[in-house]
């Protein structure tokens, strides 16, 4: 027994151009949500980088 597409089902209640407009808020937020996490990725490898040779030094006795 083949499940029903969610997606045509709820497609086919709204309007096309209600379509366009869901789609591109969509796509937006999926978008920012990329962003954000590059952005954090970036500050917590930097912050990372600035770790490591205290840790080092703390590990060492130094």
């Amino acid at each position: 027994m083949a499940l029903p597409n969610l997606r045509t089902i709820f497609a086919s209640a709204r309007s096309s151009e209600e379509e366009r407009q869901l789609s591109r808020a969509t796509f937006y937020k999926f978008s920012a949500f990329v962003a954000s996490v590059l952005v954090i990725s970036l500050i917590a490898s930097r912050n990372a980088k600035d770790l490591v040779p205290k840790a080092a030094k703390a590990v060492a006795g130094r």
